[in-house]
């Protein structure tokens, strides 16, 4: 195979080439701003409908973070404080070791003096913040590649990506640094054309203001502010530029350090959470030292190698089901070969600096989710995908302008295979289970493809060919997700996010406005061994949730835990929250002393949830 290059030199040219010429990409913001207007403007709406679709009712139920989140924001949009009484904190604390940061928090409430408090408009605000991500990547892209049609592409890439639409569909914070990194990143792209010194201050004070996005940004920030001096490094820059670079960031940071100085134990209280050393035995040195250690480092580099594992990028995606479906990677497949062909773009023209902060932003995107030990935790190293993105668009740019040379037999026969194989296999599962599954589409059209190449060989420029199939397998790869997503995967989700605790908390409400119940008591979840559930803890948070849902929070003053040996003492039609198992509230049921009213259905298992009555 021969790849002879055509046009795509323009992405790739040197630093001094660029500055010598007029921008490409600023003529054509200036000269058609309409066109751009409208394409974004078809991008955001388009976004809008497909990530906002059923937010209630995919992902099947609200995770903690989403109700602690909610219930913070609610607080602060109802009184000004937060659920322990701070006014408008920095930092709200939802538990003894847990902080939130602001800007989830925030929007979140802004939301909320809009709308009611519910499942779906808790994670509105992420929504969003992932419809701006798309349009962000659009003008980065834009400014680029010189393009709208590539802004498009990267614009719809992003939109596409399994890992950005799941993450966008949670109430919670981990897209949040993302517009950030963008619009950090659209700002270096502008100062690489036009050398003026705003954008690099724009562009670092931004990054400044991003440090509170998300807790990954606590590392993340400082490394892309890192990668602006690299840029400015390799173009020889004044050290007045890093001056200015260094005016715009480090001050955003201040209100951090007064705020960690006012709250010392946050700390500490921050490494226990995610059990990164014996805060209580050692000191900050000390464990720092205990986290670089030789063993601890050999474990980081191997869950470092991982995140660029080509089965989880582009097959299987994390372990957790919170965050894929594991039926398809963090990338779509077709993703793959374009990025593949962008990073060795990238390294073939090193003279271009913005292109190689592009990629060494893809190359650092893992590092604060290597503090962790986790493996493969997507939801801590998101700035992977618009670099990622990027670096595939900078592929398609090239593929689009390549002549590929191959001997047209080979799309023959490769095309009669693919479309032999999926008729064969799509005639057995007819046969044999009624149905025909995803696989058998995915083979027809990579054959279908195929065939197209061997017909067209001789008339029209293989690589853009071989581009628009792969975009079009792309599409193809997303629908079969989507369907999983909003089916299937709901149900292999489901116990993963908790089981169906809104499905007992709405039915008491609903019965106890039906019957007048004196009181409600929450027994402690127990398996059948006796071993308390691991839900208990958040069920106050959940109770309290669908009671400011449901505009019930009266029901909070008639609301007790349930003492087995005190059950004399509840009152007649009380309701209790048990499960299914516990030998203790069974047993109670089978002397008469509760009877169960209702069990409460799941996705995913047998019945957990019971409703028993006194």
């Amino acid at each position: 195979m021969e790849l002879r290059p055509g046009g795509h030199r323009d992405c790739l040219a040197g630093d001094r080439a660029r500055a010598s010429r007029p921008h490409r990409g600023s003529m054509i913001t200036s000269g058609r701003p309409l066109k751009s207007a409208s394409i974004v403007l078809l991008l955001v709406a388009s976004s809008g409908l497909l990530y906002g679709h059923r937010l209630d009712y995919a992902p099947p139920h609200l995770e903690i973070d989403e109700v602690l989140i909610g219930l913070d924001a609610h607080s602060i949009a109802s009184t000004g404080h937060d659920l322990r009484g701070e006014f408008l904190p920095l930092y709200s604390q939802t538990a003894a070791h847990s902080w939130y940061q602001p800007f989830v928090i925030y929007l979140t409430a802004l939301v909320l003096k809009v709308v009611p408090l519910s499942e779906w408009t808790v994670r509105l605000p992420t929504v969003c913040i992932g419809i701006v991500n798309i349009a962000l990547m659009y003008f980065v892209a834009l400014h680029l590649f010189g393009s709208d049609l590539l802004a498009a592409i990267a614009a719809g890439l992003l939109a596409l990506t399994p890992a950005h639409f799941i993450h966008s569909r949670f109430g919670m914070d981990y897209v949040y640094p993302l517009p950030f990194v963008l619009a950090w990143l659209g700002c270096l792209v502008l100062y690489d054309r036009q050398r003026r010194p705003r954008q690099l201050v724009i562009g670092a004070s931004l990054l400044g203001v991003g440090f509170y996005s998300l807790i990954a940004s606590i590392v993340m920030m400082p490394v892309y502010f890192g990668l602006t001096c690299f840029m400015l490094f390799r173009q020889k820059a004044p050290r007045r530029l890093y001056w200015l670079a260094a005016a715009g960031f480090f001050p955003m940071l201040v209100p951090f350090l007064v705020w960690l100085a006012l709250h010392p134990a946050a700390y500490a209280a921050t490494v226990e959470k995610y059990g990164l050393y014996d805060a209580t035995q050692l000191n900050a040195v000390q464990g720092l030292r205990s986290v670089v250690g030789y063993e601890s480092l050999g474990q980081r580099v191997s869950q470092y190698w991982n995140f660029f594992n080509p089965s989880f990028l582009f097959f299987t995606g994390s372990r957790l089901l919170m965050f894929s479906t594991t039926r398809v990677g963090v990338f779509l497949l077709p993703t793959g070969v374009f990025l593949s062909v962008g990073i060795y773009q990238v390294v073939k023209h090193r003279a271009a600096s913005i292109n190689l902060v592009v990629l060494l932003g893809f190359a650092t995107a893992p590092l604060a989710a290597l503090i962790v030990r986790e493996e493969n935790a997507i939801s801590r190293a998101l700035p992977l995908l618009p670099f990622g993105v990027l670096l595939a668009t900078m592929g398609i740019q090239y593929l689009r302008s390549a002549s590929i040379d191959l001997p047209r037999a080979i799309y023959k026969h490769a095309g009669i295979v693919a479309l032999g194989t999926g008729t064969a296999y799509a005639t057995w599962t007819l046969f044999t289970q009624s149905r025909m599954t995803r696989s058998t589409l995915l083979l027809v059209v990579v054959g279908m493809g195929a065939m197209l190449l061997w017909r067209l060989a001789d008339r029209v420029r293989l690589g853009r060919l071989a581009t628009v199939c792969l975009f079009a397998l792309a599409v193809t790869q997303f629908a079969s997700f989507l369907s999983d997503y909003f089916s299937d995967y709901r149900v292999r989700s489901s116990f993963w996010l908790g089981g169906n605790i809104r499905g007992a908390l709405e039915e008491i409400i609903d019965r106890e406005q039906r019957e007048r119940a004196p009181g409600v008591y929450f027994s402690p979840l127990r398996a059948t061994g006796g071993d308390l559930d691991g839900r208990n803890p958040y069920l106050d948070a959940y109770w309290r949730f669908y009671l400011i849902k449901h505009d019930r929070a009266d029901l909070l003053a008639r609301t007790a835990p349930f003492e087995s040996g005190n059950v004399q003492t509840i009152p007649s039609g009380s309701l209790v929250l048990a499960n299914v198992g516990d030998v203790t509230t069974e047993a109670l049921v089978a002397k008469g002393e509760l009877r169960r009213v209702e069990t409460i259905p799941e996705l995913d298992h047998p019945a957990f949830f019971v409703i028993l009555q006194r």
